[in-house]
């Protein structure tokens, strides 16, 4: 957070403009968060191991998602052609 300049530590404000200063600063930050997003990096490649992993992953992920979709439904309900899928 140093390296952009945002505050880490708290920032207290006393007096009639407490809340000016206050609204002023959440814009300052906000803006410098902002900047921080419009930062492009280019992404490192994943080496085939890694690209493999990840596509094994993501098919289980699949899975776990077609099982829980099919917990979740009352299967009395599901029409007899999606009944022999299961």
């Amino acid at each position: 957070m140093q390296q952009f300049k945002i505050p880490t530590n708290i920032i207290t404000y006393r007096g009639i403009d407490a809340a000016k200063k206050f609204v002023e600063n959440m814009i300052d930050i906000s803006k410098k968060i902002n900047d921080i997003y419009q930062i492009n990096t280019p992404m490192i490649a994943l080496t085939e191991k890694e690209e493999k992993e990840f596509q094994i992953a993501k098919k289980m992920n699949y899975i776990k998602l077609g099982i829980t979709v099919i917990l979740l439904v009352n299967i009395d309900n599901v029409p007899n052609c999606f009944k022999r899928n299961f």
